[in-house]
């Protein structure tokens, strides 16, 4: 699968949105949904977050039906990188099918689990999210479980 920077084209054709600062932890969870049968046929698109995006790209995401798969990768997160992650947060709050896997909280110089939520402002949030702590490819395989069984109730 090519990892390709993101279009308005190419998000128009895509089902499923896989966005995160890693890209090990977004291949890796790409393959995973690829071998699911509901995901089968599913047009799965990843890339970095943050320099690689911008506004139109935004709001192409947040003005789409595609179920968004968001992977936060928190270890040495920059401030700027703080900046564009509430920015997307930001414009997204309002997509009902928002889909939250966060990793590698609560490892060395990582934000934490609060920090995260206070960043994202998770309080207001009234959409889907969850919050995991990242042990490697176990904590991967909870959060696609999670992803699935939610994608399958909305």
């Amino acid at each position: 699968m090519k990892y390709r920077r993101p279009t308005l084209q190419i998000l128009e054709k895509q089902n499923c949105l896989v966005v995160g600062m890693s890209k090990s932890g977004r291949e890796y969870i790409v393959d995973v949904l690829q071998q699911q049968r509901n995901f089968k046929n599913m047009n799965v698109i990843s890339f970095t977050l943050y320099k690689t995006m911008n506004l139109s790209i935004y709001r192409s995401i947040y003005q789409s039906q595609i179920p968004l798969v968001f992977v936060v990768d928190s270890t040495n997160i920059s401030s700027e990188n703080k900046l564009y992650l509430s920015q997307l947060i930001t414009i997204l709050k309002e997509k009902s099918k928002l889909l939250i896997v966060a990793t590698k909280i609560d490892q060395e110089n990582s934000l934490s689990k609060e920090e995260i939520s206070d960043l994202l402002n998770l309080d207001s949030y009234k959409g889907i999210f969850k919050i995991l702590k990242y042990s490697g490819v176990k904590s991967l395989n909870e959060g696609i479980k999670w992803v699935l069984h939610v994608g399958n109730n909305l």
